[in-house]
């Protein structure tokens, strides 16, 4: 996590990343706080885990590459933070 810009409600929780809290109308993003070359490809891995199914929380979540910047932030809701 700490090679990584953390946008709107985003925050590291322990080891983990934690995007949006489990409340209505959060957007979070995290973005690598360093450039990499994608042209030719790229290869990546995660874990992630949803939870607090019961509470008003996200709508989903979007795994996206851009080079806008690394504050980067799309609409929230059902847009799910996608759309620089």
């Amino acid at each position: 996590v700490s090679a990584l810009s953390l946008v709107g409600s985003a925050v590291q929780a322990g080891t983990a990343l934690r995007l949006t809290p489990s409340v209505a109308s959060q957007t979070g993003a995290a973005w690598y706080d360093t450039r990499v070359a994608v042209g030719t490809g790229f290869t990546t891995d995660f874990t992630f885990r949803i939870s607090q199914l019961q509470n008003t929380g996200s709508d989903g979540f979007t795994f996206a590459v851009q080079n806008t910047s690394n504050s980067a932030m799309g609409l929230g809701g059902g847009d799910v933070g996608y759309g620089v």
